[in-house]
C-alpha cells in the first residue's frame, strides 16, 4: 500500500519532455519539460483566480442587482414611481394638448373653431331653466368676493394708464345669457359659447387665484391695472397658476360646466374695481 502511494506521488514529480512538432515535415518547433504536479498547480491557480474574479464581478458590478432581494424591492419602488409619473405626465399632456390646439386656432384667427358664426345661432338654455338659480349667491361665493376685496390681493400694480385707455378683450366669443344685475345679487354676465372654447384674459395682469370650488367649479381670478379684477368661473380646465403674468387675449382656461351652481357650459364673468362690482358690458362688446 505504501509502495503504491509512493509510486503515485513519485510519478507526479517525474518530469516529462513535451515536444511541439510540425506535422508536415516533423520538424521540432519547440519543447519544454514539465511534471504532472506542475500542471496540477497551474490548473489550481487558474481555478482560484477565476473563482475570485467571478465573485468580484458579482459584488462590484451592476450584475449584483439581479441577485439581491433588497435590490428587487428598490426596482419595484422605482417602477411604481415611474408609473405614477407617467400617469401625471399623461394628464398634463392632455391639458397642454388642449391648450396648444386652442392657441394655434387663435394664431390662425380661430375663424372656424371659436369665432361667432353669423349664420349659426347658439342655442340658449330651455325655458324650463330657473333663472333664479343663476342669481343665487352661495356662502362660498360670498367668501371668495370678500377674500378678493381684502388687502391680501392688493398687488402693487403700476397705474400708468387711465380706465379709458385700457382695452378690454372679450373673454370668450359667445352670447350673453344673463346680464349684470346687482339688485338680484348677480354681479356678472353669463356667456354661452362653443364647446372647449378658450377663456381669455380681458386685460394684462397677474393671476391671484386659481382653484376649484364646489359651487362655482374651476375659478381663476386676474388682477389688472387701476385695481381692476376679473373673475372667470365654471371652467373645465385652468391653464394658469397663481403668480403667472398673462397678456390680454391670452388663454387662461377652457369653458366648462364645473361646480354645482351651473345650468350648462358657460362662462360666469365678473369685473371688479376698487372692491366694487361693475357691469362688464360697459367696457366690452360681447
Amino acid at each position: 500500500m505504501n509502495k503504491k502511494k509512493q509510486g503515485f506521488f513519485s510519478k507526479l514529480r517525474d518530469r516529462y519532455r513535451v515536444n511541439v512538432i510540425n506535422p508536415d515535415n516533423f520538424e521540432e518547433i519547440s519543447s519544454f519539460n514539465a511534471s504532472w504536479l506542475q500542471l496540477l498547480m497551474v490548473l489550481s491557480l487558474v481555478f482560484v483566480l477565476a473563482f475570485f474574479l467571478s465573485i468580484a464581478i458579482l459584488v462590484y458590478t451592476p450584475l449584483n442587482s439581479y441577485f439581491s432581494e433588497a435590490s428587487a424591492a428598490v426596482i419595484d419602488e422605482k417602477t411604481l414611481l415611474l408609473s405614477t409619473r407617467a400617469d401625471s405626465l399623461e394628464e398634463e399632456l392632455k391639458v397642454q394638448t388642449q391648450y396648444i390646439e386652442n392657441q394655434l386656432a387663435i394664431l390662425k384667427g380661430e375663424d372656424d373653431k371659436f369665432a361667432e358664426d353669423e349664420n349659426k345661432e347658439i342655442e340658449r338654455p330651455g325655458k324650463e331653466v330657473d333663472e333664479a338659480t343663476l342669481f343665487y349667491v352661495s356662502s362660498e361665493d360670498s367668501s371668495l368676493r370678500k377674500e378678493l376685496e381684502s388687502d391680501v390681493y392688493s398687488l402693487s400694480v403700476p397705474k400708468n394708464k387711465t380706465s379709458e385707455a385700457l382695452h378690454f378683450y372679450p373673454p370668450v366669443n359667445g352670447i350673453v345669457n344673463a346680464d349684470f344685475n346687482p339688485n338680484t345679487g348677480h354681479f356678472a354676465v353669463d356667456l354661452i359659447s362653443e364647446k372647449d372654447a378658450p377663456i381669455k384674459a380681458t386685460l394684462d395682469g397677474t393671476v391671484i387665484f386659481a382653484e376649484f370650488s364646489s359651487t362655482t367649479g374651476n375659478v381663476i381670478v386676474v388682477q389688472h391695472l387701476n385695481n381692476y379684477i376679473s373673475v372667470y368661473k365654471h371652467n373645465s380646465v385652468l391653464l394658469k397658476q397663481v403668480g403667472n403674468f398673462v397678456h390680454a387675449g391670452e388663454p387662461i382656461a377652457i369653458i366648462g360646466n364645473s361646480g354645482e351652481m351651473t345650468t350648462g357650459p358657460h362662462l360666469h364673468f365678473e369685473l371688479w374695481q376698487n372692491g366694487r362690482p361693475i357691469d362688464p358690458e360697459n367696457f366690452i362688446v360681447f
